[in-house]
This record gives C-alpha cells, sequence and structure tokens, in this order.
C-alpha cells in the first residue's frame, strides 16, 4: 500500500495558502496602509495634561521606589536618597 502524499506537497494547496495569507498583506501593503499598523489619531493633548503626566510619573515613581525600600527594611530610604 502506497503512503499518502503529504497535503502541503501538492502544489495546488500551497498556492492556496499563499494566496490567502500573502495576497490581503500585499493588497494593503500597495495601498501604503498596513491595516494592523494604521494610526488612529484621538486628538492632541494640552500642556497641562503633559504636566499633570510628568508630576504622576515622577512622583509615583518615587512613591514606588520609596515603598521598595521600606519593604525590604532599609531605615533610611536609600532608593530615594542615593
Amino acid at each position: 500500500m502506497e503512503p499518502l502524499p503529504h497535503p502541503a506537497a501538492d502544489a495546488s494547496t500551497a498556492q492556496r495558502a499563499y494566496d490567502t495569507l500573502v495576497t490581503p498583506l500585499q493588497a494593503s501593503l500597495d495601498a501604503g496602509v498596513s491595516p494592523v499598523f494604521r494610526v488612529h489619531h484621538a486628538g492632541r493633548i494640552t500642556e497641562p495634561e503633559v504636566i499633570a503626566q510628568i508630576w504622576a510619573l515622577l512622583l509615583g515613581g518615587i512613591g514606588v521606589a520609596y515603598g521598595l525600600d521600606t519593604w525590604v527594611g532599609h531605615e533610611f530610604p536609600t532608593l530615594t536618597v542615593g
């Protein structure tokens, strides 16, 4: 009894797989826009929002450092000072 051929060995199967996977991507690349990486601009943030984010990140980072220092038992907050 002869073994069955592997489905990927069939040229028409391989071509169908290629067409299924590559053709939509090639069409989007030809159009100049990839659907996965399309940028959606939700709007510009204002300067006060930028300043608020900077302060929140700065204070949050210092708070996490202080919390870690306290958690490991340092008497003086070495991460936040040195």
